[in-house]
């Protein structure tokens, strides 16, 4: 049996993953997600792991049209912010889907934060380039009222 798959996962758990995190909303927003993403990406850094943040150039919450800088690096943690449209529901890409591309592609595991943001770009992109795709809803169909049992 050949087992390369799994010393060249094990060398990289040791030496270093390339994560990438899609979410939403990130700092400079705060928030319960926000805050977890952060806490989480730069305890991953400080373990030597290369992690990057997929996010939207503006605060979907706030009335403001403010963008953020495309590209930024917090506490080790590289962040690419792209342009979306929407409200605070649901957005959709507002730019050419390839820097997503690149990004994906650039990881060995995505992990993504919300269904709500780029959750169809990260699906198509996951069979085209068969990335380990993470989901986590952070408890949102449990919170939304009329999901819950009558």
């Amino acid at each position: 049996m050949d087992d390369s798959w799994l010393r060249s996962w094990c060398w990289r758990l040791m030496h270093g993953l390339q994560i990438l995190r899609g979410t939403k909303r990130y700092a400079p927003f705060s928030g319960g997600v926000e805050r977890y993403v952060h806490d989480l990406a730069v305890a991953q850094v400080a373990r030597g792991h290369r992690v990057r943040v997929l996010t939207i150039d503006h605060d979907v919450l706030s009335r403001t049209s403010s963008r953020l800088p495309a590209e930024e690096t917090i506490e080790g943690v590289r962040i690419r912010r792209v342009r979306a449209s929407g409200g605070p529901r649901k957005q959709l890409l507002a730019e050419w889907p390839l820097g997503v591309l690149r990004q994906l592609r650039w990881s060995e595991v995505i992990h993504h934060q919300n269904p709500r943001f780029l959750f169809e770009t990260v699906l198509l992109a996951r069979l085209a380039i068969r990335r380990p795709v993470v989901f986590h809803t952070h408890g949102m169909i449990v919170h939304t009222p009329r999901y819950y049992p009558a």
